[in-house]
């Protein structure tokens, strides 16, 4: 669930359904508004065998069955990944990610970011970049495209965001984090562009 949605894939068909607040339109049905949603409404132009939706504060993404990235809600810091950046509005239906329309194995939603993981075990993420959770790649600012995180290995397994930061599970169960909360012993408000180890989870960890 977002801060006052939530969202779910129906079992058997893969259709995704959404409910709850939709200040944002971060319900995808078409509408921003509407009052507090009661009853689970499809997302708009998703279809069936949606793989998985992930939600935000005041932003959805889904996969679709092609393996595309697709996000919906406020996208006032490029973080629909839509190439809109600072246009203070919204989405109320899904929107392409740029450059990711197929080949994307998972996806994460923060408060104001996603990523990707394609299925070449490569890293994508979009939206804000004010703790550095963009990566080396970025260009210092948010970003309303989708830039590659350098600096993770391999195999990566699975990644997940949070407020600030990024982490991602490598394929021998160790957990790498880059942004604002790092685990590494660093110091209060510790920031780093480039994925290091979190203390204790070199090995064995799994999401």
């Amino acid at each position: 669930g977002g801060g006052t949605f939530y969202c779910a894939i129906t079992k058997g068909a893969g259709i995704a359904e959404c409910w709850g607040g939709n200040g944002a339109g971060e319900l995808g049905i078409g509408i921003r508004g509407g009052g507090l949603i009661r009853v689970p409404r499809g997302v708009h132009n998703l279809g069936q065998g949606v793989q998985e939706i992930a939600t935000g504060s005041d932003m959805t993404c889904a996969v679709t069955k092609s393996g595309g990235a697709k996000c919906w809600g406020w996208e006032f810091e490029g973080e629909l990944g839509n190439g809109v950046a600072n246009d203070n509005g919204y989405a109320d239906t899904p929107a392409n990610v740029v450059g990711l329309t197929s080949g994307v194995r998972s996806i994460a939603v923060g408060n104001d970011n996603g990523c990707a993981l394609t299925n070449s075990g490569v890293v994508e993420c979009w939206g804000n970049n004010l703790e550095k959770q963009l990566g080396t790649n970025a260009s210092g600012t948010q970003s309303s495209t989708p830039v590659v995180i350098a600096g993770l290995p391999s195999g990566i397994r699975s990644v997940a965001v949070g407020d600030g930061f990024a982490c991602a599970l490598t394929g021998p169960g160790a957990v790498m984090c880059w942004g604002w909360v790092l685990g590494n012993g660093s110091p209060e408000f510790p920031e780093s562009p480039s994925p290091v180890s979190v203390t204790g989870l070199t090995s064995g960890a799994h999401s």
